[in-house]
C-alpha cells in the first residue's frame, strides 16, 4: 500500500526573524487561503511555533483599569491588580522535534528549497554550556560559570 501526500498545497513564505535575542526563521502566509497566520521556530526548544487562523475563545490574566485606563494598584504589595478576562485569540500548535519540524517546512513553505532554514535548525541550543548561537547575526559565546 502506498503512501499518499496528504498535505495541502505549499502557501507559506520561508522569511528570516527573531525570537527573543536570537535570529531564527518564520513562515509568512503567501496566499489568502493559507491556513496558518505565522509561524516561527525556537532553535533553543527545537520547535516550531504555528499560529493558525481559527480562533478560539481563552481566559487571559489582564491589568483592572481605573476609569482613566491606568493600571489599579493593589493595596497588598504594590502591584498591578488583575482580572480575568475572556479574549479571542488564533489556535496555536507545536511541532517538535527537528525531522517533524522539517517536514512541516517542505511541505508549507514555497521556497523550503531555495531558502536555508537548516542553519537555524541545526544550530546549538543557547542552553547547552559552551554552545555558540545565532544572535543578531552574530555567533557568541555562552559560558556557565
Amino acid at each position: 500500500m502506498s503512501k499518499t501526500n496528504n498535505w495541502p498545497a505549499p502557501s507559506m513564505i520561508l522569511v528570516t526573524g527573531t525570537w527573543g535575542p536570537t535570529e531564527t526563521f518564520k513562515l509568512i502566509p503567501a496566499t489568502k487561503d493559507c491556513p496558518y497566520t505565522e509561524c516561527i521556530y525556537n532553535h533553543s526548544a527545537k520547535t516550531l511555533a504555528v499560529i493558525g487562523v481559527n480562533k478560539k475563545e481563552a481566559f487571559h490574566m489582564m491589568p483592572r483599569l481605573d476609569d482613566n485606563g491606568t493600571p489599579q494598584k493593589s493595596k497588598l504589595g504594590g502591584q498591578d491588580k488583575q482580572q480575568r478576562v475572556t479574549l479571542e485569540t488564533f489556535s496555536e500548535y507545536y511541532v517538535m522535534g527537528t525531522l517533524e519540524v522539517e517536514e512541516f517546512v517542505k511541505n508549507v513553505a514555497v521556497n523550503a528549497d531555495t531558502y536555508d532554514y537548516g542553519v537555524f535548525l541545526n544550530a546549538p541550543s543557547m542552553e547547552t554550556p559552551g554552545a555558540s548561537g545565532i544572535t543578531k547575526g552574530e555567533s557568541k559565546i555562552i559560558l556557565e560559570a
